[in-house]
């Protein structure tokens, strides 16, 4: 298989594993635990690199450093692929390529290798509690208002809009709170991502704003089943996996900042 084979192959890789998070709640859970757990520094991208070529990998690098690290790459193993920038005269990037490493399941330590830094796995310790929905969404509320600079404007009438935004304020309709806190987080991506310069079709804004909102209550742990119709009905000439990556990061930012400072008890 040459490169551009092999490249070709690792793009549809891609593709079935965001369709996968897409169709499947818990493959979802299992990508957002994979993220959290390991390579917390590397890009989206790389991350969804590493993680449809190995799910188990904790730790990557270049076969010279496994080598200055004491590790040995097991005879017969294939290289896996990710994305290292290129930098011009000015230390300013200047193009990306695809670098082969291999991950710490392909290697074996020698007696003089130095022990792989320990996963933090803290974020995982509420993955299977129940939460206070009134504080999560309180905490959430307060955390999009500091980032806005606004507060959030409620509204009571028989309008089918649940929630919207015109760039400059969010009015979400009054209802039960759990379901006021995926409105908030869809009508938070539209918010800081869709009153930019570089426009988006309605679809792709659609299609970013829920996957903001399914990402989210997949952390916490919500009931998010009922968001793949919506997805289904906007998907029309929208790329899925760049969605995803678009917003994933929004999100982590967010839902770090609530781990940080919520209060919330496991029952």
């Amino acid at each position: 298989m040459d490169k551009k084979e092999k490249l070709e192959n690792l793009k549809i890789s891609l593709e079935d594993n965001i369709k996968e998070f897409l169709e499947n709640s818990d493959e979802l859970k299992n990508f957002l635990k994979f993220c959290k757990e390991n390579f917390r520094k590397y890009s989206i991208k790389n991350r969804l690199l590493i993680y449809s070529q190995n799910r188990s990998a904790t730790f990557i690098a270049g076969f010279k450093k496994w080598k200055e690290l004491g590790y040995i790459v097991k005879k017969g193993e294939k290289a896996r692929l990710i994305f290292a920038p290129i930098l011009d005269e000015e230390k300013e990037i200047k193009k990306f390529i695809f670098v082969s490493v291999f991950d710490d399941t392909q290697v074996i330590a020698t007696e003089n290798a130095i022990p792989l830094p320990e996963i933090d796995t803290n974020f995982m310790k509420t993955k299977n509690c129940k939460y206070n929905i009134n504080s999560l969404f309180k905490i959430t509320k307060e955390l999009v208002e500091e980032k806005t600079g606004k507060s959030i404007i409620f509204y009571s009438n028989n309008s089918r809009e649940e929630g919207m935004t015109d760039g400059k304020n969010i009015y979400i309709k009054k209802k039960e709170k759990i379901s006021m806190l995926g409105t908030l987080i869809h009508e938070y991506i539209h918010y800081i991502r869709h009153f930019q310069e570089k426009k988006l079709s309605k679809n792709e804004e659609e299609i970013e704003a829920e996957l903001g909102a399914m990402i989210f209550g997949s952390i916490f742990n919500l009931d998010i089943s009922k968001k793949y119709g919506y997805l289904y009905f906007y998907k029309k000439g929208v790329n899925l996996r760049e969605s995803f990556e678009n917003v994933l990061e929004d999100i982590e930012k967010l839902t770090e900042r609530v781990n940080n400072k919520i209060n919330l008890k496991a029952i």
